[in-house]
């Protein structure tokens, strides 16, 4: 999941990444915490969400605001977008 503004999500992103931007997931409602749940179970027994932003800011920012609604199963990419592009 990349909290990421549409505009940088449209210029570069992790391929398979769903665009849910900090902007509307800050607002933590129980609908954003639906759309992680249903995501959660559409992925395969176990599996856990990845929430990326640029550099780890906004998706830890995120994982609070997530936290706090009960989505549980969610983890942070260390150094962001910017990390991964440098290691490809």
């Amino acid at each position: 999941m990349d909290v990421r503004e549409r505009k940088e999500f449209s210029a570069v992103h992790i391929p398979g990444a769903v665009n849910i931007p900090l902007s509307d997931a800050e607002k933590y409602s129980e609908i954003s915490a639906q759309k992680i749940v249903t995501l959660l179970k559409e992925g395969p027994e176990g599996s856990r969400i990845v929430v990326c932003c640029a550099f780890g800011v906004r998706s830890a920012r995120a994982l609070e605001g997530l936290r706090s609604q009960g989505v549980r199963d969610l983890e942070n990419l260390p150094g962001g977008v910017d990390d991964w592009l440098d290691r490809l």
